[in-house]
């Protein structure tokens, strides 16, 4: 993770930024591919179209973690995300399909730990903040 981008106590502009969009004033950038957040790689917007037309995970690439990826709703369990299983509350299902075996794709080649994000038995792998920043 850069300097830039360290957590940092005391910042006041990330609730701020939260109220904007609250009230519908913050940026919002909608985005047609994947994204870079700070340029360096650290933090990877992914699109995994899908479970909505527009759904997202995320990679996230720590120092001494490895790299990370959040699946978001591309799979609620880590049944389905094994088995390519997808909900009936599903937005297109060949395109989850396809997203999931991309994401386990950049899992296999940067030896990513994946996080099912809704599955409790994933998150409790996580260590708590701020360990689970290193």
């Amino acid at each position: 993770m850069g300097r830039d981008h360290q957590p940092k106590a005391g910042r006041g502009g990330e609730l701020q930024a939260i109220r904007e969009l609250g009230q519908g004033e913050g940026k919002v950038e909608a985005l047609a591919l994947d994204k870079d957040v700070f340029g360096d790689g650290s933090v990877i917007v992914l699109r995994t179209p899908g479970h909505t037309p527009g759904h997202q995970s995320l990679l996230v690439k720590l120092p001494q973690m490895g790299a990370v990826v959040i699946t978001g709703d591309a799979a609620h369990f880590r049944e389905n995300y094994d088995s390519d299983g997808v909900p009936a509350f599903n937005f297109d299902r060949a395109q989850t399909v396809a997203s999931l075996e991309r994401l386990k794709k950049i899992a296999a080649n940067l030896k990513a730990t994946v996080i099912i994000q809704h599955d409790a038995r994933d998150v409790d792998k996580l260590p708590a903040f701020p360990a689970s920043a290193k």
